[in-house]
């Protein structure tokens, strides 16, 4: 997990230039002290990153480098999600690109942290195994929520119209979405079936993680 989160870090930096610590922080969702450790590895292993004092500093690349990940396919690209989650990956059938694309980012790692994230890699195992069923309704889901389709989902309460946002692991897998106005999270165990539609929704500018974390 550490190696997904230093390949953010450079290419937040790469993408966004000068960033403060606190910045990098709320974006990679870690403490501000974690952001330091990390940058002093990054520095330690070879990268090229400086810290600008004063009201308007922070961390910045040096100019001209850059984090050589060109390589990466539009469905490695969207695989990044899931490096350290194989088990969600293959649930979503996109096992093959999340490991094409973690081996591009261990090779875009400086030496001393490749071999770190591949010990790392062979420390902490999260098991998030879907059966059959379970997977196949986390594809229709997430399938839809990238399509911005609307789906009906058949519940023991009925059948709902759902415009899909996403999903959720928190003692089981949940569809988090808007059903009657509202966004609600929806227990996939509680879903027998889920039927596509041809309508479309705008998805706007809902944060699942934000909202998730808000809720709890």
């Amino acid at each position: 997990m550490r190696a997904a989160r230093l390949i953010t870090l450079l290419l937040l930096l790469q993408s966004r230039g000068r960033m403060s610590g606190r910045e990098l922080a709320d974006a990679l969702e870690v403490s501000v002290r974690t952001v330091y450790r990390d940058i002093e590895a990054l520095s330690g292993g070879g990268v090229p990153v400086y810290a600008e004092r004063g009201a308007s500093g922070g961390f910045r690349l040096m100019e001209g480098y850059r984090v050589q990940l060109e390589t990466l396919t539009a469905a490695e690209a969207s695989a990044l999600p899931f490096l350290a989650l194989p088990d969600v990956a293959r649930a979503l059938g996109v096992e093959e690109a999340r490991a094409s694309a973690s081996l591009k980012v261990e090779r875009a790692l400086p030496a001393p942290h490749r071999e770190l994230a591949q010990e790392a890699a062979g420390l902490v195992h999260v098991d998030l195994a879907a059966d059959d069923a379970t997977a196949a309704k986390l594809r229709a889901v997430v399938s839809a929520a990238r399509s911005r389709r609307v789906v009906e989902l058949d519940t023991p309460e009925g059948t709902r119209t759902f415009e899909p946002l996403g999903v959720v692991h928190r003692g089981g897998w949940h569809a988090i979405g808007r059903a009657d106005g509202e966004i609600v999270a929806v227990p996939l165990e509680l879903v027998s079936a889920i039927h596509g539609t041809a309508h479309r929704f705008e998805r706007g500018a809902f944060d699942l993680d934000a909202w998730w974390r808000g809720r709890r």
